[in-house]
């Protein structure tokens, strides 16, 4: 990372630290390296370790927020010379969307920022950059793969939305045939549970996932239904959702009322 990719991304990062003077700068970065030092010397774990991750993720989830929503990071993106395809890029994708990619981007930056630049000691004090622009930088470089899997899985949720009718969808999910109910009354209850969840949930294919889990399907086989990729993709949009709306899916997990 040079001075001047240094400086462009600080430029972009609403820190305090861009008031800082060039010698204040160079006494922040001495700072980092007697940080790294004790790191180093207690292996990069630990409780102190661990909150400083915490934290240096918390930042990366806030800013990479800002990103998302103003398409500044496609911009960073593309001066990290890792591109996203112009007619990859999404400008409409919502909140819950861009949480995702910017929690999943932040977790993978570190990852790569623990082991490039501080395991094999590529960050340096005197680089230009200070550990929070460098843990930034590797926030960027990873984006784009986990962008292009996100970009993935939306696309599969166009093209299932595009085939069904926006007035037909809501029939679609709540005829949905009970292959594997012993009691019909029961199915008749989870429907009525649905029924009352549904109007809170506006993705419509979240809304197929709580309805096929609610029958007792798989994650692996409400993802063949639904068109995402593999049972960790559903259950990632589920550990998001719950975030929003966890006492309204509560019901509606295995083991806990649903029908199986």
């Amino acid at each position: 990372m040079t001075a001047a990719q240094a400086a462009d991304l600080e430029s972009a990062l609403p820190d305090a630290a861009l008031l800082e003077d060039d010698r204040a700068r160079a006494r922040r970065r001495q700072a980092d390296a007697g940080l790294v030092r004790y790191f180093r010397a207690h292996g990069f774990a630990g409780p102190r370790f661990e909150s400083y991750a915490e934290k240096l993720m918390q930042y990366g989830v806030q800013v990479m927020g800002s990103w998302t929503f103003s398409g500044e990071i496609f911009r960073l993106a593309k001066a990290s010379g890792r591109p996203v395809p112009a007619n990859k890029i999404v400008t409409g994708w919502c909140r819950e969307e861009r949480q995702q990619v910017s929690e999943e981007s932040a977790v993978a930056g570190f990852v790569l920022f623990k082991e490039r630049g501080l395991v094999r000691g590529t960050w340096k004090p005197d680089g230009g950059a200070s550990l929070t622009t460098y843990y930034m930088n590797a926030v960027i470089r990873v984006f784009p793969q986990v962008y292009g899997r996100w970009h993935r899985e939306w696309v599969q949720g166009q093209a299932l939305r595009a085939s069904l009718a926006p007035a037909d969808q809501d029939e679609e999910i709540a005829g949905i045939p009970d292959q594997r109910a012993v009691d019909p009354h029961q199915a008749a209850a989870t429907r009525d549970e649905l029924q009352r969840i549904l109007p809170a949930v506006t993705d419509p294919q979240m809304r197929e996932i709580i309805a096929w889990l609610s029958l007792g399907y798989t994650h692996e086989e409400v993802a063949q239904r639904v068109g995402l990729p593999s049972a960790k993709a559903v259950e990632r949009r589920l550990s998001r959702a719950r975030r929003h709306w966890r006492d309204m899916v509560r019901t509606l997990e295995l083991g806990e009322g649903g029908v199986r």
